[in-house]
């Protein structure tokens, strides 16, 4: 375990491994108590919340603003609206940013607010199609719907690993409201104490948080 400093940066713990390894892959799912600070609304991303998960590159004329229901409670580095797209402190974004796999498929939003942290939404490009038809345990929505290419209910989710490569930080096409990292990211993250977050390792997709 590396401590890396950079000009201007703040301190992030790093890792290094010696042997490559087959990853797993986790969910990473947001968490606070009544000490921490929530999001009421965020204004001026109407342009995009509706298509949002389709994991494009996002284009906006105006920089949108966060609007928090408690000014006075701890500000997080990881929060998401009540959409789960995700909203990132300048910390967790210079650690996502280090992923040098992930960095071309990661997109930082800056957002405004009334807190001095500074606050970007997370944009993850290019979900990928990962998911076992075969070997993951699931149930379909009913035909009527047309949602033949999305599970319904996932009780036990297996993916593809060889169709995510080297990224650390996905989405997977069938679920695309889900955020995955690799095991090594979500130890990078734990390290370096983002607040705000759970990893969440069950493969049931139902499940928002692992047993106490």
């Amino acid at each position: 375990m590396t401590i890396g400093t950079k000009p201007g940066m703040i301190n992030v713990v790093t890792f290094k491994t010696k042997k490559k390894t087959m990853k797993n892959y986790y969910r990473l799912v947001p968490w606070t108590d009544e000490k921490g600070i929530t999001i009421d609304e965020i204004t001026g991303i109407e342009s995009f919340k509706d298509t949002y998960y389709d994991g494009k590159l996002i284009s906006l004329k105006e920089t949108p603003f966060i609007h928090f229901e408690n000014l006075k409670k701890q500000p997080l580095d990881f929060l998401t609206d009540y959409g789960f797209r995700p909203i990132v402190s300048l910390k967790m974004k210079q650690i996502l940013e280090d992923q040098k796999d992930d960095f071309p498929y990661l997109q930082f939003i800056p957002l405004k607010s009334k807190l001095k942290k500074e606050y970007f939404f997370l944009q993850i490009l290019e979900n990928i199609h990962c998911f076992d038809w075969e070997k993951s345990e699931y149930t379909r929505h009913p035909e009527f719907l047309g949602l033949e290419n999305i599970p319904d209910k996932v009780s036990k989710l297996v993916m593809h690993h060889e169709k995510i490569g080297t990224r650390n930080i996905f989405r997977m096409a069938e679920k695309s409201t889900k955020i995955f990292v690799s095991d090594s990211l979500a130890n990078i993250l734990t390290a370096n104490n983002i607040t705000g977050m759970r990893i969440t390792k069950s493969p049931n997709l139902d499940r928002l948080y692992d047993a106490e």
